[in-house]
């Protein structure tokens, strides 16, 4: 526990306060949300939530975002840790975020949408009417828009996979009497929004192609290089937070031990060769 603490507080000096505002906008978007809900249908009540499940990484990412930004953040019996918002002055604080930083996806854009049009002025029936309709658009939206990668979508995609990547192992059978092969493997899901991730395929070089494993449901997956090499490269320079930057620690570990390392002209920091090394 006290070794991760001191992990934790080298990837929180690396952002600026602008770039926590980045990194929130991502998180809110994999796992938070922007709701509007009513008293007795007498009055709207407005609330910005991120929910995750308990660790004590996460629970540290949500006290920093506090720090940074603003925000309360609870523990639900050590099952749920929430970074919470339900204060309108604070309330629109954080609308101005995403004012400077817009929302990816098209979830997002709906819910922000609709908690903007209930703050002008709604009426309790058009509230319940509107309420019905938040999401008539999605699909559409999802389909047409052309997705032009923001200045700010680096540290975006730090939140964003905080909240739907994962990083793991696989062990498979090899032809030599060597025992197991280990292998490393990313990937990162959405529903709807399949654009994002074709975004994410392009960046990270992943020749794989953007699968939907249920209707309306995207899955994207990697476990070579050239793709492992740009990961690695991205979330060293644009850290993650929460629970995922102890996995990303081990996964980035592996990959580094082995894999022969290279230099590639023009970058800094070391790609590696695909040369599998059995452990």
């Amino acid at each position: 526990m006290k070794n991760y603490k001191l992990n934790y507080k080298l990837n929180e000096s690396r952002y600026t306060q602008n770039e926590v505002k980045q990194f929130w906008v991502g998180l809110m978007e994999g796992d938070g949300s922007v709701q509007v809900n009513h008293w007795r249908s007498l009055q709207l009540q407005y609330r910005l939530v991120i929910k995750l499940k308990f660790t004590y990484a996460n629970f540290l990412m949500l006290q920093y975002i506090v720090k940074h930004l603003g925000g309360r953040a609870i523990n639900d019996n050590n099952t749920w840790t929430c970074w919470i918002v339900d204060d309108r002055i604070e309330i629109i604080h954080f609308i101005n975020i995403f004012e400077e930083y817009p929302p990816i996806t098209t979830k997002m854009k709906l819910q922000l949408n609709f908690m903007k049009a209930c703050l002008a002025g709604m009426t309790m029936d058009q509230y319940f009417e509107q309420r019905e309709l938040k999401y008539a658009s999605q699909i559409q939206m999802a389909n047409t828009d052309e997705f032009k990668e923001p200045t700010y979508f680096n540290i975006w995609l730090a939140g964003f996979t905080e909240a739907e990547g994962s990083f793991s192992t696989t062990k498979s059978t090899t032809t030599k009497s060597t025992g197991l092969r280990t292998g490393l493997r990313f990937n990162i899901a959405q529903k709807i929004d399949k654009f994002i991730l074709e975004a994410i395929k392009i960046k990270f070089h992943i020749k794989s192609t953007v699968r939907e494993t249920t209707p309306g449901f995207y899955v994207l997956e990697t476990g070579g290089n050239p793709s492992l090499g740009k990961i690695v490269q991205h979330f060293d320079k644009y850290p993650l937070l929460g629970e995922k930057t102890v996995k990303y620690k081990k996964f980035s570990d592996m990959y580094k031990q082995k894999w022969d390392t290279i230099h590639i002209p023009n970058h800094t920091t070391p790609y590696h060769t695909t040369r599998f090394i059995d452990l």
